[in-house]
C-alpha cells in the first residue's frame, strides 16, 4: 500500500448530483482499490487512517471486480474493498 485518503467524490448523471463518501487505497501491485463501507463525509479521513502505516494489508475484494480489474480500470472505475486487515 503506498497511500490512502479520505474524499468525497461527486458524479453527474441525467441532471442529477450524487456524492459518494469514500477512502481511496493506492497499491503499487493492484492499482487503486475504494473502500465505501461505513464511510461518511465525516469519517472519510478517520477510516483512512486504519491504513496507517502505510505497509502491507490483505485486502478483500470482489470476485467478479477482481477478474475484470483492467476492464474496469478503462472505464475510470476501481475495484472496491469489503474489509482489510494488516499483515505481520
Amino acid at each position: 500500500m503506498t497511500a490512502a485518503e479520505g474524499e468525497v467524490r461527486s458524479t453527474h448523471s441525467r441532471g442529477i448530483t450524487r456524492t459518494t463518501p469514500q477512502v481511496v487505497v493506492s497499491t503499487s501491485d493492484c492499482g487503486e482499490l475504494l473502500v465505501r463501507e461505513g464511510v461518511t463525509r465525516t469519517n472519510t479521513e478517520q477510516i483512512a487512517t486504519r491504513f496507517h502505516p502505510l505497509g502491507r494489508y490483505r485486502i478483500e475484494v470482489g470476485a467478479a471486480s477482481w477478474h475484470i480489474r483492467h476492464l474496469l480500470q478503462a472505464i475510470r472505475r476501481d475495484p472496491l474493498v469489503y474489509g482489510f486487515e494488516p499483515t505481520s
